[in-house]
């Protein structure tokens, strides 16, 4: 059995070479020692979102800037945010493992943030939660024409066996970053210092000349305090929401039809690495709407880390993220590195 999902369809788009080194490589697929660290902020709100849902948040150590915002980001969240959400919706499941047999030999797999039926009308909708760096009006805008987000509502009806009407997307703004230090009123604000037993310290979540900036965690009361002093324009303005957005199920078989014919392609060809993943070179240095180093760069441009990227310690054996997924992985795992095999 092949499996496939978003990520690597969207990393084959971007470069095939890059895709064959993260899912291919070795028949394991590889990924970096060191994460990026967009990514492993966009996982870490995953994981304490997922926590969260299920009633198992995990207190964030207030340790870098990022921490902090990480911290502000979660607090809001589950106190001002998730409530509204649940005044109209209720939980049916979060992180639920969906897939759609693409082929007898081919499966789609994918993970929906949550799922939620509305209250009004029991309708049923996904939930996607997104980190950006993006300007709010503008993050709601892309989301119409997100194919996997149509394939996502298909596979929570083909695996829960629900009509699913559309899906939302919950943005979560990170602020934006100059000269290295990170903007955003869920990170940093602005304080007036008083006088100890005669005027308290006055805050604001805006610059004010004269003010020193200072970490959300120094407020008087803490972040929990703070966020809830923060006006509801101001919240809402960090968390900006897609949708509601109807399933197009036109576009979902469009798109998993080209996934199909690619992974077989894939599966039956007999040519060379550089021709089944041609590599785009001018992705290497600025990958994607990202514009950061990609994540495999060494691997291309590196002779020895090439060769074998494990060995040159930069890069470890990927882990699936699907549970689909990992009986077969660990399986080839294991005849990698069985020397009987």
């Amino acid at each position: 059995m092949r499996y496939t999902d978003h990520s690597r369809t969207a990393l084959d788009d971007t470069c095939p070479k890059a895709r064959y080194w993260g899912y291919e490589h070795a028949g394991l697929g590889i990924t970096g020692v060191e994460p990026n660290e967009d990514l492993a902020f966009g996982l870490a709100v995953a994981q304490a979102v997922e926590g969260m849902r299920k009633g198992q948040m995990a207190p964030i150590v207030h340790s870098d800037d990022r921490s902090v915002l990480l911290n502000g980001l979660l607090t809001a969240y589950q106190t001002r945010i998730w409530p509204q959400w649940l005044t109209e919706f209720e939980l049916i499941g979060a992180e639920i493992e969906c897939a759609i047999p693409l082929a007898p030999d081919l499966t789609y797999m994918a993970r929906p943030d949550a799922v939620i039926r509305r209250k009004a009308d029991q309708t049923v909708w996904v939930l996607s939660d997104k980190t950006t760096s993006q300007n709010p009006e503008n993050f709601v805008r892309q989301w119409d024409k997100a194919a996997q987000n149509h394939a996502e509502c298909v596979a929570v009806e083909q695996t829960l066996g629900l009509s699913v009407s559309g899906f939302y997307t919950q943005g979560w703004y990170k602020g934006y970053q100059k000269a290295g230090t990170i903007y955003s009123p869920l990170a940093y604000a602005w304080c007036k210092e008083g006088q100890p037993g005669l005027v308290k310290d006055q805050w604001q979540p805006e610059y004010k000349y004269g003010w020193t900036r200072r970490r959300i965690s120094e407020f008087e009361g803490g972040v929990a305090a703070w966020v809830q002093r923060l006006s509801t324009a101001v919240i809402q303005q960090q968390f900006p929401v897609a949708g509601p957005i109807g399933l197009r199920r036109d576009l979902v078989k469009t798109y998993l039809r080209q996934v199909a014919h690619r992974e077989h392609l894939l599966m039956l060809a007999e040519a060379p690495i550089a021709e089944l993943y041609p590599q785009r070179f001018q992705h290497c240095d600025e990958f994607s709407k990202f514009r950061r180093p990609c994540e495999f760069k060494s691997c291309c441009w590196v002779p020895f880390v090439g060769r074998d990227p494990i060995a040159s310690g930069m890069y470890a054996v990927r882990r699936p993220h699907h549970v689909i997924e990992l009986e077969d992985h660990a399986r080839r795992l294991q005849q990698s590195t069985d020397p009987q095999l």
